[in-house]
């Protein structure tokens, strides 16, 4: 009776172990089926158990347009919030998969049945799964599909009766310019700058190393110029928003005109700039507005701009090394010291917000999926 009773209890345990493994491992799905059918029911936490490798993606069999076309098929928000989610993984794990999983929703958003201005609410999720799509494609500086996307939503709403456009589509075309004038710039004023990746630069075909005449540099700066220049006049534009796209327009812009070496330009463009509810870009303002009033010879002004930065993201070293050069130049030693110290001695590893200024709006992303995640019908 006792090894009976032993034999039972053993048993529940087994089970009882079973179910808990069950319920907490990765979901064993072999089909896009499958993992949408519980995303549909809720489980919105599926797409990220089921996709954690790039070998992952083979079985959902979305590598051609077709074939994503067809499992989409006719209109579902929630299909299109599973777009999505799929492309948030992909931007993760296998950035090569973000591009065609975002034009096949491009196109599955842009032919639900109604027609921009009716109703208004697919209008406002139709904004929104663009403005998720931008920030997914500025996570990896992919400046050419930005473009194309542009071009797109353009045509989409020059037709229309209500615009589809995000509300920060200017600022994600300044973005995009920034990304491209970045990925291009030459190492022109490195020493032992490699001669082909100039010559390439300044739009020269070069056979062999024969050294990179005065003529070629210049023309590889007035290309970077001009690059620049047009990334200054799209943040200028967008900057004439009052919302915050348009604050982050202007510290952007600013940002620019002070690598062009516009730098009173720079201070009149970031003067005044008022930052709500977004700590990251009241960093890049701080951090910003602290180098252009160093250039200026206002050292007193950095040094408020930089503990402004600081105040926002108290570990972050970018701002913490200028505040200490700052201080520096105002001949407090003692100060810089301590903080130049605090700054190489911090014990963990905080993200400076710097490192991840070309990602543009990425970081609004997860928080605009969990947003949207209960509206689809």
């Amino acid at each position: 009776m006792r090894q009976r009773r032993l034999a039972f209890s053993l048993a529940l345990v087994t089970v009882s172990s079973a179910l808990t493994y069950a319920s907490t491992r990765p979901l064993a799905a072999t089909s896009i089926d499958q993992i949408f059918a519980a995303y549909a029911g809720g489980d919105h936490t599926v797409v990220a158990r089921s996709v954690r490798l790039p070998s992952d993606f083979a079985p959902l069999r979305l590598d051609k347009p077709s074939v994503i076309d067809d499992w989409l098929g006719a209109w579902n928000q929630r299909k299109a919030m599973f777009v999505i989610e799929l492309a948030f993984v992909a931007s993760e794990i296998a950035p090569a998969k973000t591009w065609p999983l975002l034009a096949a929703g491009r196109r599955y958003v842009a032919e639900r049945p109604s027609p921009p201005g009716t109703p208004a609410d697919e209008d406002a999720f139709e904004r929104m799964w663009h403005q998720m799509a931008l920030g997914l494609l500025q996570r990896h500086s992919l400046a050419d599909y930005e473009e194309t996307y542009f071009a797109t939503l353009r045509k989409r709403t020059a037709t229309a009766t209500s615009s589809v456009l995000p509300a920060r589509f200017a600022l994600a075309q300044g973005i995009a310019q920034e990304q491209r004038c970045w990925n291009d710039r030459p190492d022109l004023d490195r020493a032992g700058a490699a001669v082909d990746a100039v010559a390439r630069a300044a739009g020269q075909d070069v056979k062999s190393r024969v050294g990179v005449s005065k003529s070629m540099v210049e023309v590889a700066r007035e290309r970077q110029e001009a690059c620049w220049t047009e990334c200054l006049n799209r943040f200028t534009a967008a900057a004439a928003s009052t919302d915050a796209a348009g604050a982050e327009a202007s510290v952007r812009g600013a940002w620019i005109s002070f690598q062009l070496g516009k730098v009173p330009d720079a201070l009149r463009m970031i003067d005044g700039v008022e930052v709500v509810d977004d700590p990251t870009l009241a960093y890049w303002a701080g951090l910003f507005r602290g180098r252009i009033d160093n250039a200026l010879g206002r050292h007193a002004d950095a040094e408020r701009a930089y503990r402004a930065a600081l105040a926002a993201r108290p570990d972050a070293q970018s701002a913490g090394v200028g505040l200490a050069l700052t201080l520096f130049r105002l001949n407090r030693d003692a100060e810089a010291d301590a903080v130049a110290v605090a700054v190489r001695t911090r014990a963990t590893v905080t993200d400076d917000p710097w490192w991840t200024y070309m990602s543009g709006d990425y970081r609004f992303v997860d928080h605009w999926i969990e947003s949207l995640r209960g509206t689809p019908r």
